[in-house]
């Protein structure tokens, strides 16, 4: 009878010690910048033109981030750009959106090792957009700013926790990218703008 329960007790451990707990979620599809303070314009509508077209080719993988940089640029303007007006329009326009990796090259043997067991690759997010105000499809004034954002990964990083990355690093860039074109709203297109 014990070597019963013994036999039974062992299955039972045997049992928990191979159930792993389930993998990390992957990071949400979308972001929102709701939060953000939207910025008003004297416009009838507002829209978005994606000018970037990406290779699909190394060394760009913005097809492989979560949420691309383009994607997180056209959600900026529709949460953020409010149009308020009666006339004209207001055209958010994406010229850059892309990620690069790029393989970091060891200047000696000892950071070679160093590299070799931490982190030995680098992303980096460029974005750059303009906000144009247009009258019957001629520019009356446009505001244009850029990012750049670079971090570093181990090769040794899981799929998932590499997504959860790249979405913190994009998330990262446009709140860079919208600090970077208020001010230049202010400067170039104050006379469109509604308090």
């Amino acid at each position: 009878m014990r070597a019963g329960l013994r036999l039974a007790a062992g299955v039972v451990l045997l049992l928990a010690a191979c159930v792993t707990p389930p993998p990390p979620s992957p990071p949400p599809r979308t972001l929102s910048f709701t939060e953000l303070e939207p910025i008003r314009l004297d416009v009838a509508r507002a829209w978005t033109v994606v000018e970037y077209v990406p290779p699909f080719a190394s060394p760009n993988v913005e097809h492989l981030v979560p949420v691309a940089p383009a994607a997180a640029a056209r959600q900026w303007a529709d949460d953020v750009l409010v149009p308020v007006g009666a006339g004209r329009e207001a055209v958010f326009v994406v010229t850059d959106a892309r990620v690069v990796e790029e393989a970091m090259a060891p200047t000696s043997w000892l950071k070679s090792l160093v590299q070799a067991a931490g982190e030995n690759r680098r992303y980096r997010v460029e974005l750059e957009a303009r906000l144009e105000v247009r009258d019957a499809g001629r520019v009356l004034a446009s505001a244009t700013a850029s990012v750049a954002l670079a971090r570093t990964f181990s090769d040794a990083r899981s799929p998932t926790a590499r997504g959860y990355a790249w979405y913190d690093q994009v998330a990262q860039a446009i709140g860079e990218f919208d600090q970077a074109i208020r001010p230049e709203v202010a400067r170039h297109l104050s006379p469109y703008l509604s308090r």
